[in-house]
């Protein structure tokens, strides 16, 4: 098959960025076979390490190695001019979230579209925050600007709705968003105090820097925001989500729970009839039992369910996610980039 080299501009390069480089270098000579795509990395730009540039190809596996090694890559560049002039076709960002406003994700995606590089991205924060006015800007510019890993890491939440239920008119989605919740809650149904669960959660990998963040429910009300807006067109304020914490006063809820053969969850809600212009979201703990689609999903599971005007209720689920499943949600975006061309967003 022939094929067309893809150069990427990688923007961020903590844990997600890495395994996104490491599942290219791994994969690079199947996509390049089965997709006729030659995904070449032409530059990456961190905030801690600097950044480095080559028209012809980074070396991934020498960028992976001084990353891993907390080595500086090159000089420190500013990001948003970085992807203006760094030889590439599509942007892959992955920088910090910023969950109240989303203003460094959004500001490095606007300078990538306004200078002709569509995005792939795993940042809720800009989708949430920014999404109508970067869908406006990438159609203009007959790019695209694609977000499949900003919520549920490798599921295909949004290319589900996109491409498999034209004008099912959705008007609910229910689901587990944050795997470290459920991980803390099913650690406490097991008699462990707080502090064991959180630490069992840090040992998985998934806490953020302030486990707060996901056990007060803020990582779970952002993604809930983020899907209003690009389900529905419908932004709300991660402040107006209403949220119920996780923390050591449910041990003896999440006890008897599990005694009865039931389990505690973080469950996300968001509703919206067509009609209304109301956006109803929740993040609440909820003792779901055998008969729910979740209760299958222990650990950093996750699952999405969706109800419509057309449908009974689809559920989607994937099974103790890792960071591998992230990237693919990018490297998705980025294969429905190279292979459709522009002008979709």
């Amino acid at each position: 098959m022939q094929h067309r080299k893809l150069r990427l501009c990688l923007v961020g390069f903590g844990k997600v960025g890495r395994a996104f480089a490491e599942l290219i270098l791994r994969e690079h000579d199947r996509l390049q076979s089965e997709a006729g795509l030659d995904l070449v990395v032409t530059g990456i730009c961190t905030a801690r390490f600097g950044s480095v540039t080559n028209p012809l190809g980074v070396d991934l596996r020498r960028a992976l190695d001084r990353a891993n090694a907390e080595s500086p890559q090159g000089p420190f560049e500013e990001s948003t001019a970085f992807v203006a002039t760094c030889p590439a076709d599509i942007v892959v960002e992955t920088t910090p979230l910023e969950p109240f406003t989303g203003a460094v994700g959004i500001a490095i995606i606007r300078a990538a579209l306004t200078a002709g590089r569509s995005v792939a991205s795993a940042n809720k924060g800009p989708v949430a925050h920014g999404l109508r006015e970067l869908r406006k800007l990438a159609g203009r510019q007959g790019l695209q600007y694609r977000y499949e890993s900003a919520v549920a890491d490798g599921m295909p939440v949004f290319n589900l709705i996109e491409r498999t239920l034209p004008c099912a008119s959705v008007t609910a989605v229910t689901g587990l968003l944050n795997s470290t919740s459920g991980v803390v809650l099913d650690a406490l149904s097991e008699g462990r105090n707080f502090s064991e669960a959180i630490r069992r959660a840090e040992a998985l990998g998934i806490v953020e820097d302030d486990p707060q963040y996901d056990l007060d429910g803020w990582d779970a009300a952002v993604k809930l925001c983020a899907m209003s807006a690009a389900l529905w067109d419908k932004p709300i304020h991660v402040e107006d989500v209403k949220r119920t914490p996780i923390s050591e006063v449910l041990a003896p809820e999440a006890i008897d729970a599990r005694a009865h053969g039931n389990r505690l969850v973080s469950l996300a809600t968001l509703q919206s009839k067509p009609s209304d212009q109301v956006v109803r979201a929740a993040v609440e703990i909820c003792e779901i039992g055998p008969e729910s689609v979740f209760f299958a999903l222990t650990g950093t599971s996750l699952g999405v369910r969706f109800e419509s005007s057309l449908l009974q209720p689809i559920t989607i689920s994937c099974s103790e996610p890792r960071l591998a499943d992230t990237a693919y949600g990018l490297l998705a975006d980025v294969l429905h980039i190279g292979l459709e061309g522009s002008s979709r967003t």
